[in-house]
């Protein structure tokens, strides 16, 4: 009876565990994507007019984009369906 007991406490904990490291994991990668967000906003400020019309993107299209916050993040809300 003790030993059933104790493999039910180290399932739960490995339970526990996993349900933490995925969260640990997940919030690791929301961090990630903020600075890449921060990072190529940044980027895009400091193109001049020749890159943007590389890339097809307007001066204006450029400036809107940059002045939006790392936590603005438009692919979240397309990948729940809230957009």
């Amino acid at each position: 009876m003790k030993i059933r007991k104790s493999k039910i406490y180290m399932y739960s904990e490995s339970g526990c565990l996993r349900f933490i490291k995925a969260a640990v994991s997940g919030w690791f990668s929301r961090i990630n994507r903020w600075r890449r967000l921060a990072y190529e906003r940044r980027l895009l400020s400091s193109m001049d007019e020749r890159m943007l019309r590389d890339i097809g993107v307007s001066r204006s299209d450029a400036e809107r984009e940059s002045a939006r916050h790392f936590w603005d993040d438009s692919s979240v809300l397309r990948r729940s369906g809230r957009e």
